[in-house]
């Protein structure tokens, strides 16, 4: 449709976890998963990355194996090439706004291989996911 739909998600930013497993691969540790977590602060229906906020978690995966990822959605900050920038909406954090999530796979540009993969995207209330 062209247009955002806002996930329900409890409005509360400290009540709120973003998790995901990451596997690292062998032989592989300039791995870097980064995903960014917009907002439809004004709920048009559409994000604007020039007056909204988007939220940012930059994961260098450096192990083997799967490992869970757990953060509250209140400590996820704004990035400008991976470096913490000021957010460009009303700076709060607004999880029941929520209307896009990606997810980038990058490659350490010093050798520029890189693999993993991504497992159980999920959000929980009140803590961490427990698989």
């Amino acid at each position: 449709t062209g247009t955002d739909v806002v996930l329900p998600l409890n409005s509360n930013a400290n009540a709120l976890y973003f998790n995901c497993l990451i596997w690292g691969e062998p032989n592989t540790n300039q791995s870097i998963v980064l995903f960014q977590i917009m907002e439809d602060e004004d709920e048009n229906g559409t994000f604007d990355g020039t007056n909204e906020d988007q939220y940012d978690l930059e994961v260098k995966v450096d192990w083997v194996g799967w490992k869970l990822i757990s953060i509250k959605y209140s400590d996820l900050v704004s990035l400008v090439n991976g470096q913490p920038a000021t957010p460009k909406g009303n700076g709060l954090h607004n999880p029941d706004k929520i209307s896009q999530i990606s997810m980038l796979h990058l490659a350490n540009p010093a050798d520029g291989f890189a693999s993993s993969k991504l497992d159980m995207v999920i959000f929980t209330e009140n803590g961490p996911v427990k698989p």
